[in-house]
């Protein structure tokens, strides 16, 4: 009787310990899982100067979690450095997935991406990604001042840089109407701020790397 109790009471965790198995087996597996694409490999070139020319040879490309579904397929593109382009097209038609292979998040299934025409797989990648600004539709501020958010772009950077970049980005007039100005909080995620301030904040982040 004293044991059937004991189960008893037991019984309704025993949901929760099944959970919290299932949830440690995911989480061991992350930390098992081996990228293919090592960012903190020191190896890789290292030019002097970037002119910007980006070339797409033949790229076919699958991401690893749906291997059946090819996102490109023969893709080839040329951008001249300097020259503006829009990639338009319906959701999933592999837009965003150009951008990651040209950061070198995944690498294509075929062909080549070329930076000054050098695949850029043999670009030392924390080299290439510091030479790329990236300001997403839904940009990520860290609840910091925004003096500390736009420097976040580049270590080292003065005030004065700050202040430059935050004008080129249409976001000094904003920031200065601020009872703190660029000592304002923004609160998590950029939460105190709108959608227009948070991407100009984070254009000037972009912006201050030059």
């Amino acid at each position: 009787m004293a044991g059937s109790f004991a189960l008893g009471g037991a019984s309704p965790h025993i949901t929760s310990l099944l959970t919290a198995k299932g949830a440690a087996g995911t989480i061991i597996s992350i930390i098992k899982d081996e990228p293919t694409i090592d960012s903190s490999d020191l190896g890789g070139k290292r030019p002097e100067s970037v002119h910007g020319y980006i070339q797409l040879r033949n790229i076919q490309f699958s991401y690893p979690t749906r291997k059946d579904v090819q996102v490109l397929k023969n893709c080839n593109l040329d951008i001249e450095p300097g020259q503006t382009v829009a990639l338009v097209g319906a959701s999933g038609c592999g837009k965003s997935t150009i951008v990651n292979l040209i950061q070198r998040f995944y690498d294509p299934d075929q062909g080549q991406v070329l930076l000054d025409g050098t695949d850029v797989k043999e670009l030392n990648i924390h080299w290439l990604r510091r030479k790329i600004g990236i300001v997403s539709q839904e940009p990520v501020l860290f609840g910091l001042t925004i003096a500390k958010n736009i420097a976040l772009g580049r270590p080292g950077v003065s005030m004065e840089e700050v202040v430059q970049a935050a004008k080129m980005a249409n976001a000094h007039d904003f920031i200065s109407a601020l009872p703190e100005g660029y000592e304002t909080m923004v609160g998590e995620r950029g939460a105190q701020l709108s959608g227009g301030q948070k991407q100009r904040v984070a254009i000037a982040r972009a912006l201050v790397r030059d």
